[in-house]
């Protein structure tokens, strides 16, 4: 055993996120009530969060290894496989779609994460595929975006919002499998700003904060749609690259 207990950090980071997945699952699973549970979701959301700083964690306390990576993979595929899928049923019409649509995003995810572990680490600079963390935060932005938008619109809108979001998840769903098992590349957002330094940084946080003072309860929905949407930005870099002059990181 470890005799500074700060070095566990990382792998309780990992099984936080863990948690977070097998809570929200449950949520999902058992909750009775007409409603979504609006908590599950914003778990989902927690596990993301606690998902992009373990792996940092670990390499600033030096205790990286080949158990912490395969105990993230396995945390992942309950947070971002697991119980996207649930959701994706919870969100959908009742039905046989709802639940091809989700067993679907859950395999794309196992397949998704199996790539992402066998791959080198020379090539984890930039993502080949969509992140399994992005595609479950798009389904939980929506979930929460509905969540905030009941209290605020009329009892026709919100059963018309519902309704469509009803209709859109189960080709939503789909939709992501086939991104996540594609050879889209997408940036490595804790990687680009590793190496930007801390302008970029701050740049970010900046632009969080303004999304959530524009949007409120929507801002996740759009952050990450901008993410998913984000190759077309990736394909058009090259042309720009070549204009832009040399730097380097202090």
């Amino acid at each position: 055993m470890t005799r500074n207990p700060i070095l566990l950090l990382p792998t309780l980071l990992t099984l936080g996120n863990l948690l977070c997945g097998v809570y929200a699952t449950l949520l999902l699973a058992v909750h009775e009530s007409a409603g979504l549970p609006w908590i599950a979701p914003c778990l989902i959301l927690l596990g993301l969060l606690l998902d992009g700083v373990d792996g940092a964690a670990a390499r600033r306390l030096g205790v990286a290894s080949e158990f912490g990576a395969r105990l993230d993979s396995l945390a992942d595929l309950v947070t971002f496989g697991v119980a996207p899928a649930l959701l994706v049923v919870r969100l959908s019409e009742p039905g046989r779609l709802a639940w091809v649509a989700a067993a679907w995003l859950a395999c794309a995810a196992a397949l998704r994460l199996a790539r992402f572990s066998a791959a080198p680490d020379d090539r984890r600079r930039d993502f080949q595929g969509l992140p399994c963390p992005a595609a479950a935060a798009l389904l939980a932005a929506a979930a929460i975006a509905l969540a905030y938008a009941h209290p605020r619109l009329e009892a026709d809108a919100y059963a018309s919002l519902s309704a469509a979001i009803a209709a859109v998840a189960p080709a939503a769903a789909a939709g992501l499998g086939l991104l996540l098992v594609s050879p889209v590349p997408y940036a490595h957002p804790m990687a680009r700003l590793a190496s930007h330094g801390s302008q970029a940084r701050l740049a970010v946080v900046a632009g969080i904060s303004g999304a959530l003072a524009l949007f409120g309860g929507y801002a996740p929905l759009v952050i990450s749609g901008l993410f998913i949407v984000s190759p077309l930005w990736l394909a058009a870099a090259p042309a720009r690259r070549p204009l832009a002059r040399p730097r380097r990181d202090a």
